[in-house]
Parts: C-alpha cells; structure tokens; sequence
C-alpha cells in the first residue's frame, strides 16, 4: 500500500505513495508534505526544489484523493486510514505539513481515539488553508452546494500560478473545471461530510503546537484564523498577497514560517534505525 522512494514506470501507482523528496543534510528530524483534494505532491515542488533551510529530511506523499488518482477514492467512508499509512512509513514524522482538505482529514485523524498513538512521534503540525466552523450553526443551506463552485474557483488560482504566462483565463478555467468534475460525486460527498465535521472535532487532544497558514485573499482565511484561535497550542500566520496556495504564491514567505515553526519546538528525536 505504502511505497517507498521510487515506483517502476509501467505499474499501476498503489493508493498511498510517500518518497523521500530530500535526504538529512546533517539535521535530525523527518517532515512529510501532505498535498490537497485533486492535487499531488508536485504542489510542495517550490518549497523543496532547493534548500530553504528546513531541517532534517523532507518526505512526500500522493494521497488517494491526488489528481489522476484511483477514481473509486470516494466510494468508501474511511478517509483516515491513507494518511495514517503514510503517517507511519519510514518510522514516522517529527513535522505532519498539510494542505486544505487534508488538513482536515489529518485533523479528524490525530483528535479521534484510534489516532493518539500518532502524537507520540508528532512533535508539530502546519496546516495550510483548512477550513472550519466551530458549530452546526453556522453552517447555512447553501454551504454544501457551494463547496463545489469555490473549489472551482480555487483551482484556478492554483493552476494559473503554475501554467506558463500567458495562457487564456478561458484556458485556465476550463482546466480547473476538468479536476473538479474528476471528484467525482462521492468524492464531493466525502468532502462535505468531513467539512461539516469540523465542529465536532476534539481540539483540546491537540496539545502539540499547530501553525495554521493562510492566505488573507482566501475565502477560508477566516476559518483558518479560527481554526487556530481554537487550538491549544495554536499560532496563525497570513499572508495578505496570497490566496489558498501561499507554499506555491509567495514560497520563500512560506518557508521562513514554516523554518520559524519547526525550529521553536522541541528538538526531533533521533530518526529511527534502520528507516530508509
């Protein structure tokens, strides 16, 4: 199920894939990436193209969920169990950075009873545009219909930050329209039952430091910033040029706070013998 640095060309990609993207420069401590819905983990390609001076060994992974992934993703209810799989490979991480929908299903993972033995080897979080509410409440009857058309939108954020310039805004959101409909409606399904999860999860489990990142010209923004108001050990930081993809947007901004973060808590414990 979980691999580790390299799949054959020619094979059918297993659900969950993590690599080790970066190897120890001399720095303990092992961090993995975490992409979002119908992304891959070339969305982290900015941050560890070079070195930003992170410590230790940097990992990704490719999610069921990623772009191009298996199609029947959704058809099931368990959402944990993947990220767990690649929470443990390799010995496991002293830094879990996750993005958007992820970070929620991360979230749900870490705060339910089946996922506390993960916080024994976690010693920080970061995530990077999660969205939440704090009560039933405020969600209204148009959230869940909704969801869909701003996924749209935030996918063309993401994809016109990567195209070559130039391309057609028409072009663009034609491509953003051809991820959101690979989904799925299962997919949609397990989305929107996740985000209307979030008032129900128990973030007084969380008792490790949480950085949540945003983008001021996000939607979610404000989510996020309650997000982290809400966290035991939580800290915000937002970046008022970025929107929902600021490790892609402004990459260096991401990486000091990402560097900040890691490097005030406390030091890694010595990687696992053996792991590869």
């Amino acid at each position: 199920m979980v691999v580790g640095e390299l799949i054959q060309a020619g094979q059918e990609r297993p659900p969950v894939v993590v690599r080790r993207s970066r190897a120890d420069k001399g720095r303990d401590g092992r961090m993995l990436l975490l992409h979002g819905l119908a992304n891959n983990s070339g969305v982290w390609s900015r941050l560890v193209g070079q070195d930003r001076g992170l410590p230790g060994e940097i990992w990704t992974a490719d999610l069921p969920w990623r772009s191009h992934g298996p199609s029947d993703w959704g058809h099931g209810r368990d959402l944990l169990s993947p990220v767990r799989a690649a929470l443990t490979e390799a010995g496991g991480f002293d830094v879990v950075v996750a993005h958007s929908f992820t970070s929620n299903v991360l979230l749900r993972l870490l705060t339910e009873d089946t996922g506390r033995d993960l916080l024994e080897r976690i010693r920080a979080l970061v995530l990077v545009a999660p969205f939440y509410r704090g009560a039933p409440t405020e969600f209204r009857g148009d959230t869940v219909p909704g969801l869909y058309d701003d996924f749209v939108r935030v996918m063309q954020e993401g994809i016109a930050v990567q195209v070559r310039p130039g391309t057609s805004p028409d072009m663009v959101h034609a491509m953003a329209q051809r991820v959101c409909d690979q989904v799925g409606p299962y997919g949609w399904l397990r989305v929107s039952d996740t985000y209307l999860r979030t008032p129900w999860l128990r973030l007084d489990r969380l008792g490790i430091p949480v950085l949540v990142v945003a983008g001021r010209r996000d939607r979610s923004a404000p989510e996020s910033e309650r997000l982290a108001g809400s966290l035991p050990l939580g800290s915000f930081a937002v970046n008022a040029r970025c929107g929902h993809f600021p490790m892609l947007e402004d990459v260096d901004w991401f990486a000091g706070v990402l560097r900040s973060h890691v490097m005030s808590v406390e030091p890694a414990s010595p990687c696992p013998t053996g792991a590869a």
